[in-house]
Parts: structure tokens; C-alpha cells; sequence
């Protein structure tokens, strides 16, 4: 799901985006009310690791969440989504293994997303995770990779935090430490 200017969209895997009905739940969410603190123009083709840097230069603190809006015209968007998933659950390293991926050309969109501090590991991914719905609003994705070709940057620093989890017998019985989680989440977010 991509919550964006108080609106939830669902995206499909075939990368469509429709708004989500009211009732449906999703797995794991990352939300803020985005206040930003800081905002900058880009210019120029930068690839995504040129441009996460780029942000990173202006960030002044790698120990804050920061939430991140990008509203940018692109060159090249790759992105994915994972097939809706029934019970029994797979773990998500399953689930991202069926994934379908998109690639768009030539397309303006807003990125929204979070840039995790390394001390967070566990509770979400370090570094930069982010989602992208296309300016029509109705295609989208998890980021794989894209080349920007200029954009509005705004930033959110992130100082509290606040988690949920569900008291349910799935929950209680998951097993949510193994060996491999680091190894399970890095092939599922790449």
C-alpha cells in the first residue's frame, strides 16, 4: 500500500494502483504525518545511488528516521509488487520470490518512503525503502532502481517511534528470529 496526501492506494503486481477499500489490512506499515523539515530542487540524470547520496549529504545525521517525498520526472522507474498473499502466509522471502516487476519510461510520479537508521535493523530495513505512484495515479511500486532526471526533495526528520504489534495466535506462534533473517530480508528487498 502506498498511503499518499491522506489517500491508501493498493497496488496490484501487475504494477496497476486503485485506492484500497477501507477494510483491507496489510502485513507491516510504515506511516508518518509528514511535516517537512527540509526541502530542495534537483537537477540533472542522477541514478538512484547518486541521488540517495545526494539526500544523504544534506541530512546532517545518519541516526534519525527520515520519511522522504520526491516529486520527480523520470527517465527510467523499475519497480515491483508481490502477489496478494492468503492463509496461510508464506514468509515474505516466498512471497517476493513470485514477484512481478515493472519497468516504466519517460514518467513523473511522487516517491514516498523512509531512510532507516542501521540501530533500527529488525524493526525495518536500514538504509532507504521507498514506493512510487505514477502522477495519473494508477500504477506504482516498491523502488528497485530508477534514474531521476529533476524533482522537489522534501524531508521529514523522525525523533519518536511508535510500533504495534497484533495479539493474535499467528503472531505469538511466528517464528520471527531465524538463523537466516538478515540473508531472508536482504533477497527480499532486492
Amino acid at each position: 500500500l502506498i498511503l499518499l496526501d491522506d489517500i491508501c492506494y493498493r497496488i496490484r503486481d501487475d504494477g496497476t494502483a486503485t485506492v484500497a477499500d477501507d477494510g483491507e489490512g496489510v502485513p507491516y506499515a510504515v506511516v508518518t504525518r509528514f511535516e517537512p523539515h527540509l526541502s530542495f530542487e534537483i537537477t540533472g540524470r542522477n541514478t538512484r545511488a547518486e541521488f540517495t547520496a545526494l539526500i544523504d549529504e544534506r541530512l546532517g545525521s545518519a541516526n534519525y528516521m527520515y520519511a522522504v517525498r520526491v516529486d520527480g520526472v523520470y527517465e527510467r522507474m523499475t519497480v515491483r509488487a508481490v502477489h496478494v498473499q492468503q492463509q496461510p502466509y508464506r514468509p515474505l522471502v516466498q512471497a517476493t520470490a513470485e514477484q512481478k516487476v515493472t519497468e516504466f519510461s519517460d514518467v513523473s510520479g511522487t516517491v514516498v518512503g523512509f531512510r532507516t537508521p542501521a540501530f533500527e535493523e529488525g524493526l525495518s530495513v536500514p538504509g532507504y525503502h521507498a514506493h512510487v505512484l505514477l502522477d495519473e495515479r494508477r500504477s506504482g511500486g516498491h523502488v528497485l532502481d530508477h534514474v531521476i532526471l529533476r524533482g522537489r526533495v522534501q524531508v521529514c526528520v523522525g525523533t519518536d517511534l511508535h510500533l504495534e504489534l497484533p495479539r493474535t495466535p499467528e503472531f505469538a506462534r511466528a517464528n520471527l528470529d531465524p538463523e537466516d533473517l538478515r540473508e531472508q530480508v536482504d533477497r527480499a528487498e532486492s
